[in-house]
């Protein structure tokens, strides 16, 4: 059996810049055991698979080489912009166009903005968010990072302090005063792992304020045993809403720089929306298809 398989650099706005994101975009017919064999093959950090669930619907899936995972804001993104390039989505010629991924927890909204056509961007809904943990005790964590309290805040002089926010995943959101020190420490990696797991966290977001509206951000993921990676949606939706609700911005747009110490480059926007239950966080970007070929299984 020949299946067509991508690499797709998601929220890349340059050649391999974003986070390179597996993609199956028809995984009919694929067997169980199928799944996580293919995403080790691809040796992407994770592979997302979709197939037609009814129109505009799909039924997805997402493997890192060693589990299969809840979710995945970068996976959808990527999957979802192949899904759309490959005509598995009828195009508009302009506006936005609503479609549905559908996986084992959930069914979600995925926005896609065309012009003339050609896709533009793409938005994903996230899980309404909260904050789980006011005050956290990140002593160690700091410790691990050659950082310290002085470090942390904000330059401004508003009250920021770190926090662990919920938006799918935990995240442990804290605030650095200098782009200097959020480029310059070091980490002892063991003592990092363990800070994390101490704290009860999926990711530890870092971020630095250029100006409203405008971040500077670094993510460790526990879904790449807490390495760096070069693009976040769930973390930094984590932080969209942590600005909002701690009224350090009220802007209800925010654009993240993130990746650039790994030298590739990432563009993530987020939006805070609310309705008439609450709060909830969109995660908007692109993606580049990097590569494609025919895996043989």
């Amino acid at each position: 059996m020949d299946l067509h398989v991508y690499i797709v650099d998601a929220f890349a706005t340059c050649r391999f810049g974003g986070t390179p994101i597996g993609v199956v975009a028809d995984a009919e017919g694929l067997k169980e055991e199928d799944y996580q064999i293919i995403a080790n093959e691809l040796r992407a950090g994770l592979t997302a698979f979709a197939e037609p669930a009814s129109q505009d619907v799909f039924r997805t899936r997402y493997f890192t080489s060693k589990n299969e995972l809840a979710g995945s804001g970068q996976g959808s993104l990527a999957l979802f912009y192949v899904l759309t390039n490959l005509g598995y989505i009828k195009a508009i010629e302009n506006g936005v166009k609503l479609v549905y991924e559908v996986n084992k927890n959930s069914k979600k909204k995925v926005y896609i903005y065309y012009k003339d056509y050609k896709i533009e961007n793409l938005e994903i809904e996230v899980s309404r968010p909260e904050i789980v943990n006011s005050s956290p005790d990140i002593t160690n964590m700091l410790s691990a990072m050659s950082l310290s309290t002085a470090d942390i805040g904000i330059e401004n002089g508003l009250d920021a302090r770190a926090m662990v926010v919920e938006a799918e995943e935990k995240t442990l959101i804290i605030p650095i005063k200098t782009r200097q020190a959020l480029y310059g420490y070091s980490i002892d990696e063991f003592k990092f792992k363990d800070a994390a797991k101490t704290i009860g966290v999926d990711n530890v977001h870092l971020f630095n304020e250029a100006e409203d509206g405008f971040y500077y951000v670094r993510n460790y993921t526990k879904d790449l045993a807490f390495e760096e990676d070069s693009s976040s949606a769930y973390a930094n939706a984590a932080l969209q809403y942590y600005l909002i609700k701690n009224k350090l911005t009220t802007k209800l747009k925010a654009r993240m720089h993130q990746g650039e110490t790994m030298n590739r480059p990432s563009r993530v926007q987020t939006r805070y929306l609310e309705d008439k239950d609450s709060a909830f966080i969109t995660v908007m970007g692109t993606a580049r298809i990097s590569l494609d070929g025919i895996l043989n299984i």
